[in-house]
């Protein structure tokens, strides 16, 4: 993603962008990213403390959403794991709601570990809500190269089909080389 594709984002409105890259660039990626970016949330970060708040109570317990998530989506708990996150996300939507100007969303793996990908669409939708001051939306995420859709965790992430919402990578970008001349 080269400055001239993120700023112009950045300013526009109803702009989610999700940007890929080979795994050991993943980081570099998300540096750079977060260098134009007016907010960076670390996605699994913001529901592990969201858990943490929610059990704080007691009801459920660390141990039995621990427990439950181990179990996996066979287990009996699974349901009750995925209402939790649910209230996660919702927080986490509402939080971006928020926002002013462009938001990097990091570390995303959570989401296809609860098979909630689709929360990315209904981020969409909130940047086309004119009672907020989000304009742009960007996703830092993996990328095998097994497929040109931006993937976690082999799920699809969902976004418009002919490339408008998401972009590799270029190397030369993550090594900083169009500021440095070393490309």
């Amino acid at each position: 993603m080269p400055d001239q594709i993120a700023a112009p984002s950045a300013r526009s409105s109803s702009s989610l962008l999700v940007l890929m890259t080979g795994r050991p660039n993943l980081m570099g990626a998300a540096e750079q990213a977060a260098r134009l970016a007016d907010t960076t949330i670390d996605v699994d970060a913001w529901l592990t403390e969201h858990l943490d708040q929610v059990t704080a109570g007691g009801r459920p317990t660390w141990s039995l959403l621990a427990k439950a998530d181990a179990d996996g989506p066979s287990g009996a708990q699974w349901s009750n794991v995925r209402k939790v996150i649910k209230q996660a996300l919702a927080a986490l939507s509402d939080h971006l709601a928020e926002l002013d100007g462009a938001v990097l969303l990091t570390n995303l793996g959570l989401l296809a570990r609860f098979n909630e990908l689709d929360v990315v669409g209904s981020w969409r939708d909130l940047l086309h809500d004119a009672s907020n001051r989000l304009a742009a939306i960007w996703i830092v995420v993996p990328s095998t190269g097994a497929s040109d859709m931006p993937m976690l965790d082999g799920r699809e992430l969902p976004v418009l089909p002919g490339g408008a919402e998401w972009s590799r990578i270029p190397d030369d970008w993550i090594r900083n080389a169009h500021r440095t001349g070393a490309a």
